[in-house]
């Protein structure tokens, strides 16, 4: 009997043991999955901030007014969103992308193409590519940079697009442009002829690779 009952105590007692074995792998695997699952996210969120390091989301409005001066860009490869967002920092102001409404594909910008969708624009004067962003409240803002790229000399046709979309009557208007060799002059009096009631002042050519601390010194 004794013998019986020694052997029903050892089959309790490997049960038991098995059972708390299958709890504990249960346990530290659902721990493992929570670890990935963290580790994860905290990947995306920084991979998001390593693809957006200024924190420029493309195509957004200005839908609250934190200042008097609005900083107007139009950017295709990022070059000229890059100086608007160093702008900021040193005015203050509010950002504002202009949207074409059609976006710019890398063939559109072939400059060696005579039939590129740049080219055309370039030859066509009244050419006037629509804009899908909206500034929400333009009269609020008392000085206006305008950025762009340099295209053919000039600025781009959705330039003009801006200046016909938005009277800067009595606004201080600073043009500014990023290029690695041509100059801002030879875009002013066609834009400045948009809106001759505008304060202008003297535009600013900023390099592509120009830094914060570039920025700020041209500013001032």
């Amino acid at each position: 009997m004794k013998k019986y009952l020694s052997l029903f105590l050892c089959f309790a007692m490997l049960f038991a043991f098995l059972a708390c074995a299958k709890n504990a792998n249960k346990s530290t695997a659902k721990t493992e999955k929570n670890t990935a699952s963290s580790t994860q996210t905290a990947t995306s969120s920084t991979s998001s901030a390593e693809e957006n390091p200024n924190g420029l989301i493309p195509g957004v409005n200005t839908n609250e007014v934190t200042s008097d001066t609005l900083i107007c860009y139009f950017s295709c490869t990022g070059n000229t969103a890059q100086i608007a967002s160093y702008i900021k920092l040193t005015t203050g102001g509010d950002l504002f992308e202009i949207i074409p409404k059609s976006p710019y594909t890398k063939e559109d910008l072939d400059y060696n193409s005579s039939n590129s969708r740049t080219e055309n624009e370039y030859k066509n004067e009244k050419s006037r590519p629509e804009i899908s962003s909206k500034v929400s409240s333009w009269s609020s803002y008392k000085t206006v940079y305008i950025g762009y790229p340099i295209w053919y000399g000039e600025a781009p046709r959705i330039i003009y697009t801006f200046l016909d979309t938005y009277d800067c009557s009595g606004k201080t208007v600073i043009p500014f442009c990023t290029s690695a060799s041509s100059s801002i002059d030879g875009s002013l009096p066609s834009i400045k002829k948009l809106s001759p009631k505008a304060k202008w002042q003297s535009g600013i050519r900023f390099d592509p690779a120009s830094t914060e601390e570039d920025v700020a010194k041209k500013l001032k």
